[in-house]
């Protein structure tokens, strides 16, 4: 029997950049499913348990900042924010209160300490 790999989901609407982190985590052992949109990780099936997710703040449709809101309800799952800039003022507003790990866009393919779990839970 195989070791369990963790579940990352990335959600960004940039295709190159949500494809590339997906290959980085893979690379470092952790199952990358990838969303181009938070509407489209609300639809994910729920038999794939989600363990971290890596969420662009600034999507075309709902925003991160939104998507966190509603995954809040009740989940503790850890949450790492990435973003190329804040482009609207109600995501900067919502975005200065987030506490959390976030990470300025493009995200290098230096190697990097591993994805960990449970540090940044909201709930």
């Amino acid at each position: 029997m195989g070791k369990l790999r963790r579940t990352v989901a990335v959600v960004d609407d940039d295709t190159s950049l949500r494809r590339s982190v997906g290959r980085l985590l893979n690379d470092y052992g952790f199952a990358a499913v990838e969303y181009a949109s938070a509407e489209a990780f609300l639809r994910h099936d729920v038999k794939t348990p989600i363990d971290c997710l890596v969420l662009d703040i600034d999507l075309g449709g709902m925003s991160g900042i939104e998507l966190r809101k509603l995954k809040g309800a009740g989940a503790k799952l850890p949450i790492i924010f990435i973003t190329r800039g804040i482009r609207t003022h109600r995501c900067s507003q919502e975005g200065a209160r987030i506490v959390g790990s976030r990470l300025g866009q493009p995200v290098s393919s230096e190697p990097a300490a591993p994805v960990g779990f449970g540090a940044h839970s909201h709930g």
